[in-house]
C-alpha cells in the first residue's frame, strides 16, 4: 500500500494494527483553555482531546470514544508519569503527572489537563502566547495499542473509534495545532518500519520515547550526542559501575537516525499522522 487513501476492508486490519503500534499525535485548536497567575505559579485549565466528536483526516475518521480516556488513566494513571510539555519538546517540561503537578482526567468534554505550573522563563513565555493567542492549541502524544480501538467502515471509508490506550506519552500546548512536519515524518517513517523492520522499529520507539520504557531503569548518561556513554550498574552497590557504550542513541540521535531513514527511503504519505 503506497498511500493510505487506498485503505479497503482487506488493508485497513493490518494498517491500523501498525497504526496502534507506534506514537500518534492529535490537536485541536484551543477553545476552552485558562492559564491563571496565582504569584508563585500559574494555574493552566486546559481541554487536551474532546471525546465523542469525529475528527476527518480523509482517509479515514477517528474518534475517542466516552470513557477511553478514564480507562486509561483508572487503570495506569498512577503508573505512569506523563508529562505537560510545550510543542511535545521534552526540554521544554512544565510538569508531570508524577510530581502532583499535572493532573489529567476525563470530564464531559474529554481529556482535560490542569496543571499548577512554576514560574519559569519557559512557563512565563507560555502563559504571553496563550494571553496572545499565538499559542493556538493543545496536542496530546498517544500510543493506542492493539486492541483497543474498533474499526468499520462509514460511508466507504475506516471509522477508528479508540476506546483505550496502551500509553499517553504527553499532553502538550502548540502555536499551530495541525501536525508539526517532523513528527508527520516520524510518525511516517515508524509505519514503514513496522512492516520492514519490527525489531529496529522498537530500537527507535525506545530511543526517541524514552517514557515508552515502562519502567525500565535507564542507565546515567554521560558525554553528548551520538558519544554517549552509560554508567551501568556493576552489583557492588556503591554507585560507580562500569562505563560502557549506549546502545540507545539519544533521543536527538534517534530522531536525526530516522529522519535520515525518510530522506533515503521517502516513508510514505502519512495524511493520518
Amino acid at each position: 500500500m503506497d498511500d493510505i487513501r487506498d485503505l479497503t476492508a482487506e488493508t485497513s486490519e493490518a494498517y491500523f494494527d501498525t497504526l496502534g503500534d507506534v506514537p500518534n499525535f492529535r490537536s485541536i485548536p484551543m477553545a476552552d483553555v485558562e492559564m491563571t497567575d496565582l504569584g508563585d505559579t500559574y494555574r493552566f485549565d486546559g481541554l487536551a482531546a474532546p471525546v465523542g466528536v469525529d475528527a476527518d483526516f480523509e482517509a479515514f475518521v477517528e474518534v475517542y470514544e466516552r470513557g477511553s480516556f478514564r480507562r486509561y488513566l483508572s487503570a495506569f494513571g498512577d503508573k505512569h508519569n506523563i508529562p505537560f510539555l510545550n510543542e511535545h519538546d521534552q526540554k521544554q517540561l512544565m510538569g508531570t503527572t508524577k510530581s502532583g503537578a499535572v493532573k489529567l482526567d476525563e470530564d464531559v468534554r474529554g481529556l482535560r489537563t490542569r496543571a499548577d505550573v512554576v514560574k519559569t522563563e519557559l512557563s512565563s513565555r507560555v502563559k504571553a502566547l496563550v494571553d496572545s493567542g499565538d499559542i493556538g492549541g493543545m496536542s496530546i502524544g498517544m500510543v493506542v495499542g492493539r486492541g483497543n480501538a474498533r474499526v468499520s467502515f462509514r460511508g466507504g471509508r475506516p471509522y477508528r473509534a479508540i476506546q483505550n490506550f496502551k500509553r499517553l506519552l504527553d499532553v502538550s500546548t502548540t502555536f499551530d495545532p495541525a501536525y508539526p512536519t517532523t513528527e508527520a515524518q516520524f510518525r511516517s517513517a515508524s509505519i514503514q518500519l513496522a512492516s520492514a523492520s519490527p525489531d529496529l522499529l522498537q530500537q527507535v520507539m525506545l530511543g526517541a520515547y524514552p517514557q515508552l520504557r515502562d519502567g525500565a531503569t535507564d542507565p546515567v548518561l554521560v558525554g553528548d550526542g551520538d558519544d554517549e556513554q552509560a554508567v551501568v550498574d556493576d552489583g557492588s552497590g556503591d554507585g560507580s559501575g562500569v562505563i560502557e557504550p549506549v546502545e540507545h542513541r539519544s533521543v536527538a540521535a534517534r530522531k536525526r537516525a530516522l529522519s535520515f531513514i525518510v530522506l533515503t527511503t521517502g516513508g510514505i504519505d502519512d495524511h493520518a499522522s
